[in-house]
Protein backbone atom coordinates (compact mmCIF):
# COMPACT_ATOMS: atom_id res chain seq x y z
CA UNK A 1 0.00 0.00 0.00
CA UNK A 2 1.52 3.41 -0.84
CA UNK A 3 1.47 6.10 1.51
CA UNK A 4 0.29 9.02 -0.22
CA UNK A 5 2.52 12.42 0.69
CA UNK A 6 0.20 15.79 1.85
CA UNK A 7 0.27 18.71 -0.38
CA UNK A 8 1.56 21.29 1.65
CA UNK A 9 -0.67 24.25 1.49
CA UNK A 10 -0.19 26.58 -1.77
CA UNK A 11 -1.50 30.51 -0.53
CA UNK A 12 -1.27 31.15 -4.46
CA UNK A 13 -3.86 28.62 -5.23
CA UNK A 14 -6.91 29.69 -5.69
CA UNK A 15 -8.94 32.11 -7.88
CA UNK A 16 -8.26 36.08 -8.87
CA UNK A 17 -10.23 38.25 -6.74
CA UNK A 18 -13.01 39.46 -9.22
CA UNK A 19 -12.53 36.61 -11.50
CA UNK A 20 -16.47 35.73 -10.96
CA UNK A 21 -17.27 39.17 -12.53
CA UNK A 22 -15.48 38.82 -15.74
CA UNK A 23 -16.49 34.80 -16.14
CA UNK A 24 -18.67 34.11 -18.81
CA UNK A 25 -20.31 31.38 -16.50
CA UNK A 26 -23.80 30.86 -16.25
CA UNK A 27 -24.86 32.81 -13.54
CA UNK A 28 -28.76 32.47 -13.57
CA UNK A 29 -31.50 35.28 -14.54
CA UNK A 30 -29.50 37.65 -12.69
CA UNK A 31 -26.70 37.74 -15.50
CA UNK A 32 -29.21 37.87 -18.51
CA UNK A 33 -32.41 40.86 -19.17
CA UNK A 34 -35.82 39.65 -18.51
CA UNK A 35 -37.81 38.26 -21.16
CA UNK A 36 -40.95 41.18 -20.42
CA UNK A 37 -40.42 44.64 -18.99
CA UNK A 38 -43.93 46.23 -20.57
CA UNK A 39 -45.98 45.51 -17.49
CA UNK A 40 -49.48 45.55 -19.81
CA UNK A 41 -47.75 43.04 -21.99
CA UNK A 42 -46.85 40.59 -18.93
CA UNK A 43 -50.41 41.03 -17.51
CA UNK A 44 -51.67 40.29 -21.18
CA UNK A 45 -49.44 36.96 -20.77
CA UNK A 46 -50.93 36.10 -17.12
CA UNK A 47 -54.48 36.56 -18.68
CA UNK A 48 -53.44 34.18 -21.12
CA UNK A 49 -52.60 31.34 -18.89
CA UNK A 50 -55.07 31.96 -16.67
CA UNK A 51 -57.67 31.59 -19.34
CA UNK A 52 -55.97 28.40 -20.16
CA UNK A 53 -58.44 24.95 -19.56
CA UNK A 54 -57.62 23.99 -15.90
CA UNK A 55 -55.64 26.98 -14.77
CA UNK A 56 -58.81 29.56 -13.21
CA UNK A 57 -60.28 26.20 -11.95
CA UNK A 58 -57.39 25.57 -9.73
CA UNK A 59 -56.77 29.03 -8.27
CA UNK A 60 -60.98 29.19 -7.53
CA UNK A 61 -59.96 25.87 -5.72
CA UNK A 62 -57.67 27.29 -3.50
CA UNK A 63 -59.31 30.32 -2.95
CA UNK A 64 -62.33 27.97 -1.90
CA UNK A 65 -60.18 26.18 0.52
CA UNK A 66 -59.39 29.65 2.29
CA UNK A 67 -55.93 30.71 0.25
CA UNK A 68 -55.37 34.25 0.39
CA UNK A 69 -55.19 35.91 -2.99
CA UNK A 70 -52.11 37.76 -1.66
CA UNK A 71 -50.46 34.59 -1.39
CA UNK A 72 -51.19 33.60 -4.98
CA UNK A 73 -50.28 36.60 -6.41
CA UNK A 74 -47.10 36.71 -4.36
CA UNK A 75 -46.02 33.38 -5.24
CA UNK A 76 -47.00 34.06 -8.83
CA UNK A 77 -44.56 37.23 -8.87
CA UNK A 78 -41.73 35.19 -6.91
CA UNK A 79 -42.04 32.22 -10.06
CA UNK A 80 -41.78 35.15 -12.90
CA UNK A 81 -38.83 36.63 -11.26
CA UNK A 82 -36.65 33.69 -10.49
CA UNK A 83 -37.48 32.10 -14.02
CA UNK A 84 -35.73 35.66 -15.70
CA UNK A 85 -39.74 36.75 -17.04
CA UNK A 86 -39.72 40.05 -15.29
CA UNK A 87 -37.93 42.36 -12.83
CA UNK A 88 -39.07 42.62 -9.95
CA UNK A 89 -40.66 46.08 -9.83
CA UNK A 90 -42.62 44.92 -12.70
CA UNK A 91 -43.97 42.23 -10.69
CA UNK A 92 -44.96 44.91 -8.38
CA UNK A 93 -46.57 46.66 -10.99
CA UNK A 94 -48.60 43.92 -11.66
CA UNK A 95 -49.51 42.24 -8.61
CA UNK A 96 -52.17 44.79 -7.58
CA UNK A 97 -54.37 44.37 -11.25
CA UNK A 98 -54.17 40.42 -11.39
CA UNK A 99 -55.12 40.11 -7.49
CA UNK A 100 -58.32 42.25 -8.49
CA UNK A 101 -58.62 40.18 -11.71
CA UNK A 102 -58.80 36.65 -9.49
CA UNK A 103 -61.28 38.71 -7.05
CA UNK A 104 -63.62 40.14 -9.76
CA UNK A 105 -63.78 36.18 -10.90
CA UNK A 106 -63.70 34.55 -7.58
CA UNK A 107 -67.08 37.29 -6.93
CA UNK A 108 -68.34 36.13 -10.15
CA UNK A 109 -68.10 32.50 -9.07
CA UNK A 110 -69.76 33.25 -5.52
CA UNK A 111 -66.49 32.08 -4.08
CA UNK A 112 -65.90 33.67 -0.31
CA UNK A 113 -62.10 34.57 -0.60
CA UNK A 114 -59.45 35.88 1.89
CA UNK A 115 -57.85 38.94 0.17
CA UNK A 116 -55.04 39.08 2.37
CA UNK A 117 -52.81 36.48 4.39
CA UNK A 118 -53.78 36.45 8.11
CA UNK A 119 -50.50 33.79 9.04
CA UNK A 120 -47.40 32.78 7.78
CA UNK A 121 -49.31 29.02 5.98
CA UNK A 122 -47.83 29.62 2.63
CA UNK A 123 -46.62 26.54 1.41
CA UNK A 124 -47.64 25.12 -1.65
CA UNK A 125 -50.22 21.64 -1.41
CA UNK A 126 -49.24 18.55 -1.51
CA UNK A 127 -52.41 16.73 -2.20
CA UNK A 128 -55.90 17.23 -1.68
CA UNK A 129 -55.85 16.43 2.04
CA UNK A 130 -53.34 19.35 2.88
CA UNK A 131 -55.74 21.74 0.87
CA UNK A 132 -58.58 20.26 3.61
CA UNK A 133 -56.25 20.95 5.89
CA UNK A 134 -55.96 24.66 5.12
CA UNK A 135 -59.45 25.08 4.72
CA UNK A 136 -59.79 23.59 8.20
CA UNK A 137 -58.06 25.97 9.39
CA UNK A 138 -59.20 29.38 7.53
CA UNK A 139 -62.89 28.30 7.07
CA UNK A 140 -64.21 26.08 10.03
CA UNK A 141 -67.35 26.15 9.36
CA UNK A 142 -67.46 25.53 5.81
CA UNK A 143 -65.16 22.53 6.54
CA UNK A 144 -67.86 20.91 8.58
CA UNK A 145 -70.85 21.70 5.93
CA UNK A 146 -68.40 20.03 3.78
CA UNK A 147 -67.61 17.21 6.00
CA UNK A 148 -71.60 16.82 6.91
CA UNK A 149 -72.21 16.51 3.38
CA UNK A 150 -69.49 14.06 2.40
CA UNK A 151 -70.29 12.15 5.49
CA UNK A 152 -74.01 12.86 5.87
CA UNK A 153 -73.96 14.14 9.14
CA UNK A 154 -76.52 16.47 10.34
CA UNK A 155 -74.54 17.18 13.58
CA UNK A 156 -73.56 20.61 15.02
CA UNK A 157 -70.37 22.62 14.04
CA UNK A 158 -68.53 22.90 17.81
CA UNK A 159 -64.89 22.90 17.65
CA UNK A 160 -64.73 18.99 19.54
CA UNK A 161 -65.88 18.10 16.27
CA UNK A 162 -63.86 19.61 14.20
CA UNK A 163 -61.09 18.61 16.01
CA UNK A 164 -62.37 14.85 15.91
CA UNK A 165 -63.19 14.46 12.36
CA UNK A 166 -59.14 16.23 12.03
CA UNK A 167 -57.64 13.02 14.05
CA UNK A 168 -59.40 10.85 12.14
CA UNK A 169 -57.75 12.10 9.15
CA UNK A 170 -54.53 11.36 10.43
CA UNK A 171 -52.64 8.67 10.23
CA UNK A 172 -50.94 8.97 13.55
CA UNK A 173 -52.54 7.13 16.93
CA UNK A 174 -53.04 10.07 19.13
CA UNK A 175 -54.21 8.14 22.08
Amino acid sequence: MAIQKQQEYDPFNRPIPGSSLTSNGDAGFESSPPKHVDPDKVLDEAMTNLKKPGNMEKIMDLLFSGVSIEMIVNTWATTAVTKGDITPDVAELVKPTLALILLDEALERDIPVLMFDTDEAGKPFKDNTQALSVMGDARPELFDELLQKVNGKTSSNSDNEYQEDKQELGFISRG
